[in-house]
């Protein structure tokens, strides 16, 4: 596996220090929202060296995790280091429950809006408000 993911982890760790932020989520998804992500997209790709076409990652200051559902438990495996992210099912354990249980109340954490649906931007308001 690649050295630069770790690297690549630490840089994105400085940015949340410097914007006084906890955690960021990493979709797969452009700002189209389509199956298909050009190259130049490839968040997750850049971030944990994930190539399947669905899944998420989050990085915050102490752990990070990458959320793939079942098509992707051996790939996942093969492709993004363990050492530097915890594999997760992105059904059964979606990466916003991941960070309520896992991030102190009041923490906070950077999603691009244009990489999320609507309808998931308003779950995520209402699941973290305890609606």
């Amino acid at each position: 596996m690649d050295a630069n993911y770790a690297s690549r982890t630490e840089q994105l760790r400085r940015w949340l220090e410097d914007q006084a932020l906890d955690a960021l989520v990493i979709p797969r998804e452009d700002e189209f929202l389509g199956e298909y992500v050009p190259a130049h997209n490839e968040r997750l790709l850049w971030s944990t060296g994930f190539t399947g076409s669905a899944g998420a990652a989050v990085v915050a200051k102490e752990k990070a995790a990458v959320f793939v559902d079942g098509r992707y438990t051996v790939q996942v495996r093969k492709q993004v280091p363990g050492d530097i992210f915890e594999y997760r099912h992105l059904h059964e354990e979606p990466a916003l429950q991941w960070l309520l249980d896992t991030l102190p109340q009041g923490s906070k954490v950077a999603v691009d809006p244009r990489l999320h649906s609507a309808s998931w931007l308003k779950a995520a308001e209402q699941k973290v408000a305890g609606i």
